[in-house]
């Protein structure tokens, strides 16, 4: 998989900086886990990620490689829903995680779907559910099959965390951690049942592939209040 190119980041740092400072008096009153304030946005912990049509999620995006820092803000917002038989598919704007290029996602059984195209034999474009996220059972790591970008299967592996983890949306506690690789790139999701995803990262080593580089996406401000 290639570095992505500093083209494609539209933000200098600055400017991320300046429209995150913008938001301080709004972020004070968005949600930790387990606060009682009236004012923060509901949680909803029985649904894995909550999609529902309006609800959103604005995370800021930093890529750093050999060359410079690139900082952008990006929105994933559920602009669309559509039924398929027994399930409710939620077309969104933008997508948790960059590298899948997956726009519909459902939930199923507490788990969440997605809908990713890839190429078919004869260059037709076909479309491949993959499980994206799964609940983690107490402190258990489990392990499971996803597909990334369509076309390559790989194992995923989540485990539930203790500790408190905090983006600039505010700090949450009871999390699941997403973790997986595909040479030479690292992977990891970090999941607040009933916000959404707080964190994405991925750290590719300096190999045959190019350089080092890293990308991070952290919730900056969320609104899930939408069934």
């Amino acid at each position: 998989m290639n570095t992505p190119g500093p083209g494609r980041w539209a933000l200098a740092l600055a400017f991320a900086l300046a429209f995150a400072l913008a938001f301080a008096v709004q972020l004070a009153t968005l949600a930790g886990c387990g606060d009682d304030d009236p004012t923060q946005p509901p949680v909803t912990p029985s649904r894995l990620v909550p999609l529902g049509l309006g609800n959103y999620w604005t995370y800021v995006d930093s890529l750093v490689t050999s060359t410079g820092t690139y900082v952008d803000i990006d929105t994933v917002l559920v602009v669309a829903m559509r039924a398929d038989g027994a399930h409710t598919w939620f077309e969104l704007q933008s997508t948790f995680n960059p590298s899948i290029g997956a726009s519909e996602f459902m939930t199923k059984s507490d788990s969440v779907f997605s809908l990713q195209p890839t190429e078919a034999p004869g260059g037709q474009v076909a479309k491949v559910v993959s499980l994206e996220y799964i609940r983690a059972q107490d402190t258990d790591t489990s392990t499971y099959n996803s597909v990334f970008g369509g076309d390559v299967l790989l194992v995923k592996s989540v485990t539930a965390l203790n500790q408190t983890h905090t983006v600039p949306a505010g700090s949450f506690t009871d999390c699941a951690a997403y973790d997986y690789e595909i040479f030479p790139e690292h992977y990891r999701e970090v999941l607040k049942p009933g916000v959404g995803i707080l964190s994405w990262d991925v750290r590719a080593d300096s190999s045959v592939y190019g350089p080092a580089w890293s990308r991070t996406r952290v919730l900056l401000g969320y609104d899930v209040s939408a069934p």
